[in-house]
């Protein structure tokens, strides 16, 4: 479950093991997917969050952390905005 997966990530128990991190993350959605009845709301869960780990794992394996991709988006967000305004919105 992800309660031992939380356990063993603050013990350093994958420190240099990504693989072993990601196999286990996978194997717990993989898990109530099997568990549960296709598009049930915990079937449903655990696809979408599988999805959304797989996603995210290359910044994981990167070492980028949840906030530096926050601030990413932000300043996509905000250069977006910049550009629309100096166009005067005509893109």
């Amino acid at each position: 479950d992800l309660g031992s997966v939380k356990s063993t990530l603050e013990e350093g128990g994958y420190a240099d093991k990504t693989h072993e991190f990601a196999r286990h993350v996978r194997l717990v959605f993989r898990n109530a997917m099997e568990y549960n009845q296709d598009g049930d709301a915990i079937w449903n869960s655990a696809r979408k969050l599988l999805s959304i780990f797989e996603q995210d794992l290359p910044d994981i394996e990167n070492g980028v952390s949840a906030s530096t991709r926050a601030r990413r988006e932000e300043d996509r967000s905000t250069l977006v905005n910049v550009n629309c305004k100096a166009c005067m919105g005509k893109h």
